[in-house]
């Protein structure tokens, strides 16, 4: 790629003058905010000891070759402490089993990459009528028929009056994150040509508290983080609330649905009119079956960029977005339209980075439909 042109004074002055009027904030350096970065993880030394003495377990009871699915493995290298500590105290044979979730990129990976949807209106099959059946039995049909549509009729017209606001309300909602985000891309500064995406991905808001997808995730992690994620999807106002709404341009908007890069939260103000977040792209693994439960990880904190001439630009400044670029995002009215949530920021961190290890993403998208 040619070196990208330096600015001279007065073009720099200009594009400051620039960001003022459109009461953008500052540039950031583009130098990492944080030490820990995605892989941080992988640099603990309790869970580098934790993941060798349940290795050891295993092998002794099953073999010097005991490996586990690549969805298992990459969980644990981000799962929370305490709850490797309870794999470690399980019995062999339940250990064993615990680990040998076959339906956990069914039940978690899947759901969470399902960022896409089908449309929600069906047909019924049209009835062929029978040519053999005689003129005496239409009434009857025809009376069956209509006692069957008779439920399906009552609850449209019940709905005819809700359907339309909750169709206004959704455009609503993400009207407010455009605005709250100056109808700019909070990565790249792209104006105009922007788009909504959602942070807790919308064909999952029909999930129940009791969904398999939930109980995967507690294998994993503790109690309380669950808990605090719960609170933040389970809401009066739903999952198409402006705090669940971001605003991408297409591109990045296609790189985040196929995890090539995860936004770490950082922290937000007291006023809660402004937060930062941290932008990392994500090693593209490819799709394994297996690993061994040691083996560590590799997810890179410098990196400028994921698959071969992929870049993204800030649209200000003319720089490249490299991993550890902290972004801050402003509000001028955080009633109205608040700040992501830092809690499906949280998950959103962890989960991206589980699809990139295990190779999900690809895999995933070849079922994904037309997003709201």
């Amino acid at each position: 790629m040619p070196p990208r042109k330096r600015l001279s004074s007065a073009a720099a002055a200009s594009r400051q003058a620039k960001r003022a009027r459109l009461a953008l904030p500052e540039p950031d350096s583009g130098l990492p905010f944080s030490p820990a970065g995605p892989d941080s993880e992988f640099q603990d030394p309790m869970r580098q000891s934790l993941l060798e003495e349940i290795e050891a377990i295993l092998k002794l009871e099953h073999g010097s070759d005991y490996t586990v699915p690549v969805e298992v493995w990459a969980a644990l290298w981000l799962s929370d402490i305490e709850n490797l500590r309870v794999f470690k105290t399980q019995h062999p044979p339940l250990l064993n089993a615990s680990l040998r979730i076959q339906n956990l990129a069914q039940e978690l990976l899947k759901s969470w990459n399902q960022r896409k949807r089908s449309r929600s209106t069906t047909s019924s099959p049209a009835r062929t009528p029978n040519p053999s059946t005689g003129r005496s039995a239409r009434p009857s049909r025809i009376a069956s028929s209509l006692h069957e549509h008779i439920p399906s009729v009552i609850e449209r017209l019940k709905n005819l009056s809700t359907s339309e606001p909750r169709l206004r309300r959704s455009d609503r909602e993400k009207n407010l994150c455009k605005s709250r985000d100056n109808t700019r891309c909070v990565v790249t500064h792209m104006p105009e040509i922007v788009e909504v995406a959602h942070i807790y991905p919308y064909p999952m808001s029909s999930l129940p508290r009791n969904d398999s997808f939930w109980g995967s995730l507690q294998v994993f992690w503790s109690e309380e983080r669950i808990k605090q994620w719960k609170a933040a999807v389970f809401t009066e106002r739903s999952t198409k609330a402006c705090y669940n709404l971001i605003t991408f341009d297409p591109l990045v908007h296609a790189c985040w649905g196929r995890a090539l890069f995860a936004l770490k939260p950082l922290d937000v103000a007291e006023d809660q009119k402004s937060m930062q977040v941290q932008f990392f792209w994500l090693r593209n693994y490819p799709r394994r079956p297996a690993q061994s439960i040691t083996s560590r990880p590799e997810l890179p904190a410098s990196l400028d960029g994921n698959l071969a001439d992929l870049c993204l630009f800030d649209c200000i400044t003319d720089k490249v977005i490299v991993s550890g670029t902290v972004l801050t995002l402003h509000t001028d009215d955080p009633e109205t339209k608040p700040l992501p949530s830092i809690a499906l920021l949280e998950m959103q961190w962890f989960l991206h980075r589980l699809t990139a290890m295990s190779g999900a993403a690809n895999v995933f998208s070849k079922r994904r439909r037309l997003e709201m």
